[in-house]
């Protein structure tokens, strides 16, 4: 993640960075491949697997693309702007969950 500006212990993208992001992530359509996705966004900030709730099972994996981070990973509930793309176990995009960031619509299949 570029960062532009850092406020409260927080770093944020700046603001060409930040419009520049939304619009790719405007152009991305579920059921993309993880390549797909890439070749529109870019890569993303962080990535970690996705398990079932036993946690025994892979169930895909979650590509994050940061806007504001506040700690070292993207966290619901810590100030953090991201969006998490989430992927199944064939490495197709089934949701998109933003996580306080406007201009970007919660979308899944």
């Amino acid at each position: 993640m570029p960062v532009s500006m850092v406020t409260e212990q927080c770093k944020q993208i700046n603001p060409a960075l930040q419009a520049k992001l939304l619009a790719a992530l405007a152009k991305v359509e579920l059921g993309w491949s993880r390549t797909q996705v890439e070749g529109v966004i870019g890569r993303p900030d962080f990535m970690e697997p996705s398990a079932n709730k036993a946690g025994d099972r892979s169930t895909g994996e979650v590509l994050y693309y940061a806007i504001q981070l506040c700690g070292k990973q993207p966290r619901v509930g810590s100030g953090d702007q991201f969006v998490a793309l989430l992927f199944d176990s064939n490495g197709r995009l089934y949701a998109v969950e933003p996580e306080q960031v406007s201009g970007v619509k919660r979308r899944a299949e």
